[in-house]
């Protein structure tokens, strides 16, 4: 069984390669031939970002994604995949909901109904979804592949 340090450093390593791949679509997403000033901004900008926001946001859901793991002894690659992109789908879901009803939210022309609000949250799920998808499943697969593959190999009652 891998050491809770291996397990913590794996999905350090996971959540930044998933913020990586985040950053790299969103800038060509925003800009196909994107200045260098582009460039700097989002390398020294919204990776950072994307990195805490991705640490704080997905630790609740893959610690209980590693209880299931444990507790089943499933050491798929398929398991770890799906769990990933569940997980970056509810990282998603939280990130547009808080985006959408924040507070301090951006000011247009005229306030949007709850309905229009609703539609841009469902809208952004669906246009951005599959780039956090293929994130979250990035994500998962590497941390299987620095611990996950160990970490259901013993019983659940040796894990404590």
């Amino acid at each position: 069984m891998p050491s809770e340090t291996r397990v913590l450093n794996s999905y350090a390593i996971s959540v930044t390669v998933a913020a990586a791949l985040l950053t790299v679509a969103f800038l060509y997403f925003f800009d196909s031939h994107p200045s260098g000033v582009t460039v700097i901004v989002f390398l020294f900008l919204v990776f950072p970002l994307a990195t805490m926001t991705g640490f704080v946001i997905a630790a609740l859901p893959c610690a209980v994604a590693l209880r299931i793991v444990r507790a089943f002894k499933l050491g798929s690659p398929f398991f770890y995949a799906a769990a990933g992109a569940i997980v970056s789908f509810l990282a998603q879901l939280v990130l547009a909901t808080i985006i959408t009803w924040s507070p301090i939210q951006w000011y247009t022309d005229e306030p949007q109904s709850f309905a229009e609000q609703l539609r841009g949250v469902l809208h952004s799920l669906w246009t951005v979804g599959p780039v956090f998808w293929l994130a979250g499943v990035l994500a998962a697969l590497t941390f299987w592949g620095l611990a996950g593959r160990h970490y259901g190999a013993l019983p659940a009652d040796q894990s404590q």
